[in-house]
């Protein structure tokens, strides 16, 4: 991590510290409200919070633990770790349970075995009965929970990448991200700068191969973190045919759910011509421009 992650997880860090001495939960509640407004912009933070919380939650601490995790929930709606912070609300914060596994499900596809790997699904037994009826299935991807990848793993070292030319280094990082997703099954495992890029790159080349009406398609489960993700790169005239993709839908919201977005299309067959012709002509440069400015910028943060 950079010197600005180290100092701000100190700060946190003696946050906690503090906390321990006087268990005041009000002043901790003030002190996490002040520091998120600080820093809800800075990648990674969330992160380290949903860390300091679960070490709470193992010390019997619920209730710090608790201020934590919705102290996330408040400022930091983008955090990588959604499994995690769904099932920790969930179980604690039980008033607004429901909805933070519904949530969950609908952002993750294979939610059950996000869940395994996180070792939550004791968590997740108690209170699935919550969603049932009301959320998609999980999808299986090989009818077992598998190993997650190390960056050591992969056929090229992130080291190697970095120093390729800029007309390499996409096509390399993106087959180690696949990689390092397990073939694309679980993005949520990359952290996110990798998970930003990952995004990006999918749509970008799964609109070059079957168009939008394909990427929606197969992916469209991904659209509201896809669109973030472009937010970051900051790409505004990719961003401007997603707002045109999106005006298609019933109150300009695509659907997080794979079979209901699939229904809609199927029903509907909406005309994306127009934006296939857009992106084609205007999108091209732009997303590659920005991808390797983004790359280049973060490059300490990838694996």
């Amino acid at each position: 991590m950079d010197k600005l992650v180290n100092s701000i997880t100190s700060e946190l860090k003696e946050m906690k510290k503090s906390f321990d001495r006087n268990g005041d939960l009000k002043q901790l509640e003030k002190e996490l409200s002040s520091f998120s407004e600080k820093y809800k912009n800075h990648l990674g933070i969330a992160d380290v919070l949903i860390n300091l919380g679960e070490e709470f939650y193992s010390s019997g601490q619920t209730e710090a633990g608790q201020v934590f995790m919705l102290t996330v929930d408040k400022y930091f709606d983008d955090c990588f770790d959604t499994t995690t912070l769904s099932l920790r609300c969930a179980e604690y914060y039980i008033e607004k349970g429901t909805q933070y596994l519904i949530n969950m499900c609908n952002e993750i596809s294979n939610y059950e075995e996000s869940v395994a790997i996180r070792e939550l699904t004791d968590v997740w037994n108690k209170y699935k009965h919550l969603v049932e009826g009301k959320v998609e299935k999980s999808v299986v991807v090989n009818g077992d929970i598998p190993s997650s990848p190390t960056p050591d793993s992969c056929s090229m070292q992130i080291k190697e990448i970095l120093t390729l030319p800029d007309d390499r280094l996409l096509t390399e990082i993106s087959t180690h991200l696949y990689e390092l997703s397990s073939k694309g099954e679980f993005p949520e495992d990359l952290n996110k700068w990798e998970r930003t890029v990952f995004l990006a790159d999918e749509f970008w080349q799964e609109v070059n191969s079957g168009g939008i009406y394909g990427y929606l398609y197969s992916y469209g489960y991904n659209w509201n973190q896809m669109c973030d993700a472009f937010k970051r790169i900051k790409a505004e005239k990719t961003l401007e045919i997603l707002t045109d993709i999106r005006n298609k839908f019933p109150d300009c919201k695509v659907s997080a759910g794979l079979a209901a977005l699939q229904e809609f299309l199927d029903d509907n067959e909406p005309d994306f011509d127009e934006e296939d012709n857009k992106f084609y002509e205007t999108c091209q440069e732009e997303i590659e421009e920005k991808l390797l400015s983004f790359i280049r910028k973060n490059e300490a943060h990838f694996r």
